[in-house]
């Protein structure tokens, strides 16, 4: 329920403060740019998910092998 309210209240008022005319205290982007505020975060989760599967084994190898103590 609060993750439901959290995107709806997000959604909402991103929408309010993005295509609000400066002289009425928002930012006058247009729908585009707003369209692209909503994209940057789910672009992100897949790069970050992409790189986590491909490079979380090397990294920790690498780390492991630098470790010269013993238990």
């Amino acid at each position: 329920m609060l993750t439901f309210m959290w995107a709806v209240g997000i959604s909402q008022s991103l929408v309010l403060f993005l295509h609000s005319p400066p002289e009425a205290g928002g930012y006058g982007f247009s729908n585009l740019t707003a369209a692209l505020f909503y994209i940057a975060p789910m672009t992100a989760v897949i790069c970050g998910g992409m790189f986590g599967h491909f490079f979380s084994k090397p990294l920790n190898f690498l780390g492991v092998a630098n470790k010269q103590t013993t238990i």
